[in-house]
């Protein structure tokens, strides 16, 4: 029997599915805004708890590997599309 996986804090629980919808689009919006910089996103987006700053990363990395999103050491986060 498999188990079903924990709630990360940040995620939004919809009929047992974990979606990230909500966050990605805020994180798109606020890239787009100017906040290019991790420390802002994570400041602006204030995910709740102690390790929100690793759930923004973690939907960063996942925005970054589906090509939503590109990070350049000089610019920083940038829409690709």
């Amino acid at each position: 029997m498999r188990r079903k996986p924990r709630p990360v804090q940040g995620d939004v629980e919809l009929r047992g599915v974990y979606m990230h919808e909500e966050l990605d689009k805020k994180i798109i919006e606020a890239v787009r805004g100017g906040r290019n910089q991790f420390h802002r996103l994570s400041e602006f987006l204030a995910v709740p708890g102690r390790n929100g700053f690793r759930v923004v990363d973690r939907r960063l990395q996942a925005l970054r590997k589906k090509g939503t999103l590109k990070y350049d050491r000089k610019s920083g986060w940038y829409v690709a599309i």
